[in-house]
């Protein structure tokens, strides 16, 4: 969900960040862009609640996902010691802020295998505007196999790229040579 509302908007609360709400942070800042920063804290102006018989706290943003609370894991212990889009997002993926390792569903897909030879080992659905940063990139197989690549399934025809062989290659031509 990149460019999406924060996690502190929607699956993390911070009471101890509102209550300090727009006062001043009084320890160490490390600024990537000093012109456009703030020292002020800000905390989320949405109210969280307990949901379903487990207790997860959600915003008031997800009224619909705490009818499933009970049935989702959210994992609330994630953190990177880096700033940038692109390498937070190899971090988020592949576990480290440089790229070129195995990604969670690459992993996944090794360790567990799969129900058929026949479909791809993971599939992602793109968003309609684009790829997101780093592009595919985001589901690279790094070391493993290309069989552990995901599959990219788009918003438009063709749905899956290089399905179908180029009009140059017949069915003749494309059979396999006993």
């Amino acid at each position: 969900m990149q460019g999406g509302p924060s996690h502190i908007d929607l699956f993390d609360p911070k009471p101890e960040l509102t209550k300090r709400h727009l006062q001043n942070f009084t320890g160490d800042i490390k600024y990537d862009n000093a012109a456009e920063s703030s020292a002020k804290l800000l905390g989320s102006p949405w109210k969280f609640s307990p949901r379903g018989a487990c207790g997860m706290e959600l915003s008031e943003l997800l009224p619909c996902l705490g009818d499933v609370a009970d049935d989702i894991t959210l994992v609330r212990s994630m953190h990177t010691g880096v700033n940038n889009h692109g390498q937070s997002i190899n971090a988020l993926n592949g576990g480290r802020s440089t790229n070129g390792r195995p990604v969670l569903g690459s992993w996944l897909t090794y360790a567990l295998g799969c129900e058929t030879q026949e479909l791809p080992a993971y599939v992602v659905l793109s968003d309609p505007t684009g790829l997101p940063v780093l592009g595919v990139d985001n589901w690279s197989c790094g070391w493993l196999p290309s069989l552990y690549q995901g599959t990219v399934v788009r918003s438009q025809e063709p749905r899956i790229l290089n399905l179908d062989p180029p009009p140059s290659i017949t069915p003749r031509g494309s059979r396999a040579v006993p």
